[in-house]
């Protein structure tokens, strides 16, 4: 799906007082794909959005120095 916004924010119990959550941004390409490079390892939280069809939510945990294909089907509004 074109045009979908994909919201990642990473979930750690082990960041410091003092660090930012880390929160990475995509958008779908015509195809509706996208690539992300370096990613840390963890769990994170991903919402997605795309105007006619409703906010979904799922988690997905990022292995260390391993490709994760995320598939996603949404719901029109």
């Amino acid at each position: 799906l074109n045009g979908a916004i994909f919201t990642f924010t990473f979930e750690s119990t082990t960041l410091a007082a003092s660090e930012q959550p880390v929160t990475i941004r995509k958008k779908t390409a015509a195809k509706g794909s996208f690539h992300i490079r370096n990613m840390r390892p963890g769990v994170y939280k991903v919402a997605i959005k795309k105007a006619g069809y409703k906010v979904k939510e799922v988690a997905v945990d990022i292995p260390e120095g391993v490709r994760k294909d995320l598939k996603v089907e949404l719901e029109k509004v």
